[in-house]
């Protein structure tokens, strides 16, 4: 696995962290998710980090921020850096959430960030499904944290 990005996964790249670009890739590919406001804020091969508005379509009936909303962030944090990974592999990849466990530490009233860190663990999962052939499976944690950067939920995915 190199840490170097290739042309194709550099405009990848450019698409995910330019704002109107990934708007409306989103739009085509993940609609629901292009109405939460979500943009990506980071994206290498290691690590990833996503941000989701706090407002009315991100906000359960008690006012704070939806464990949906926290949930479908956390998938994109994660799943950016598996897509961006998979740009370079010849065989086609297609990765699925297999389990996702969520912790939820304190309610949210303001932006969160999601971060993931996870990049080399991802990494090695889609070299080892492309030499092998076979499904693997990693999990892979995110954090999100409010704007005054307290920890709000920790998610743990399993790609």
């Amino acid at each position: 696995m190199t840490s170097q990005l290739s042309d194709k996964a550099k405009r990848f790249k450019k698409v995910f962290t330019t704002p109107g670009l990934f708007q409306g890739a989103l739009l085509m590919k993940v609609p629901l998710l292009t109405f939460t406001g979500v943009g990506v804020q980071e994206l290498s091969l290691e690590r990833a980090e996503v941000s989701l508005p706090f407002g009315w379509l991100t906000k359960n009936p008690f006012g704070s921020m939806y464990f949906g909303a926290i949930m479908m962030a956390s998938e994109a944090a994660s799943g950016a850096m598996m897509l961006l990974h998979t740009e370079d592999y010849p065989k086609k990849v297609s990765p699925i959430v297999a389990r996702i466990e969520g912790e939820f530490l304190r309610a949210a009233y303001s932006r969160m960030t999601f971060t993931c860190e996870d990049g080399d663990a991802i990494g090695q999962i889609i070299e080892k499904s492309n030499e092998t052939g076979e499904r693997e499976e990693e999990t892979v944690v995110i954090e999100g944290r409010t704007e005054e950067g307290e920890l709000a939920s920790r998610v743990e995915l399993d790609w």
